[in-house]
Parts: C-alpha cells; structure tokens; sequence
C-alpha cells in the first residue's frame, strides 16, 4: 500500500460510527496498524466483494 504522506495522497473526509472507531482502535492495538490503514483495507475489501476493482495498492499488505 502506497505510504505518501496526507496530503500527497489527496484523501477525504469519512464519518465513521463511534463503535466501530472504537473496535478499530482496538484492532489496530492488536496488529500494530493505524486505523486509516484499517480503513483503507476494510473499503478495499467491501469494493472487491461488490465486484469492484479498487486498484492494484488498496488493501495490498505485501507494499509495508
């Protein structure tokens, strides 16, 4: 996965429910991550389970 920073890479605002903030704060504790690299990973996912290609980085954990 791409690691430019912020502002290199464009990105936008999300609002996320408080709960699942809190379950991916805990996750990320767990796998030494960020929580937008969660993020980032779950929406690849949830793109490529609706038959979308979200491009050849997103979600790719071989690029850290």
């Amino acid at each position: 996965m791409d690691n430019q920073c912020m502002s290199d890479r464009k990105n936008r605002t999300i609002y996320v429910l408080d709960s699942l903030m809190e379950k991916a704060n805990t996750l990320a504790r767990k796998k030494d991550r960020s929580v937008s690299r969660i993020i980032e990973y779950a929406l690849a996912d949830y793109l490529r389970k609706n038959g979308i290609d979200p491009g050849t980085e997103a979600g790719d954990d071989s690029a850290d």
